[in-house]
């Protein structure tokens, strides 16, 4: 990939607008995807962490549940 700064000869110069639109461009695309994967990620990565704290709370319910007393006939 050519180095896009290439085009500017010297600092004090402003860039071009094809070359800060290239350059903008391949930001937001970039800013886009890394949206996206943090979205999907994210929720996913929270959503089973909750998923397994419910399961952890319906066990430990089922565990201190009183006991049914046994019949015992004798």
């Amino acid at each position: 990939m050519s180095n896009p700064f290439q085009e500017l000869e010297d600092n004090e110069k402003t860039p071009s607008p094809k070359l800060r639109s290239k350059i903008l461009g391949s930001y937001t695309v970039i800013s886009g995807i890394a949206k996206i994967a943090e979205l999907f990620m994210g929720n996913f990565a929270y959503t089973l962490a909750e998923v397994v704290k419910l399961f952890d709370k319906q066990l430990n319910k089922e565990d201190h549940s009183p006991q049914e007393p046994q019949n015992e006939d004798t």
